[in-house]
C-alpha cells in the first residue's frame, strides 16, 4: 500500500477506539469523563461546550476526536475539567483531536473531514 507521505503508516489489524464512536446532536454542554467514546461526531442544534475529564499521570496518550457536523453555524467549544484551554470548532466538518500529556490537554490537530 503506498502513501503520498512517509508521516502515513498502514494499521496491520483492526483498532479498536477505547469506549466506541460516539454519534448524538447536542442541544446541552456536553462532559466527557474517562469512560467517555473517543471518537464524538455531533451536528448541534444550538451551540455547545465539551469539557475533556481531569487527567493524572496514568492517563498518558488518552485522546478524543470531536467532530462538528453542524449544518448551520452552531459551534462546539471545548475546554479542559479547569475551564481553561477553550478551543472553538466553528466550521461544520472540522475535527480537533486533543491529547493528553498525563498532566493536561493539547490540541494535537484541527482539520476540515470531507463529509
Amino acid at each position: 500500500m503506498a502513501y503520498d507521505s512517509s508521516a502515513l503508516h498502514a494499521f496491520g489489524s483492526p483498532i479498536a477506539l477505547r469506549g466506541g464512536y460516539a454519534v448524538k446532536t447536542s442541544t446541552t454542554d456536553q462532559v466527557l469523563t474517562l469512560r467517555s467514546a473517543t471518537y464524538h461526531t455531533d451536528p448541534p442544534n444550538t451551540s455547545v461546550v465539551y469539557t475533556l475529564p481531569a487527567v493524572s499521570k496514568t492517563h498518558a496518550g488518552l485522546c478524543y476526536v470531536i467532530k462538528n457536523d453542524a449544518a448551520a453555524t452552531h459551534t462546539i467549544h471545548v475546554k479542559n475539567a479547569a475551564a481553561g484551554s477553550v478551543h472553538v470548532i466553528d466550521a461544520q466538518h472540522q475535527a480537533h483531536v486533543y491529547v493528553t500529556d498525563a498532566g493536561a490537554w493539547a490540541l494535537f490537530s484541527a482539520h476540515a473531514v470531507t463529509a
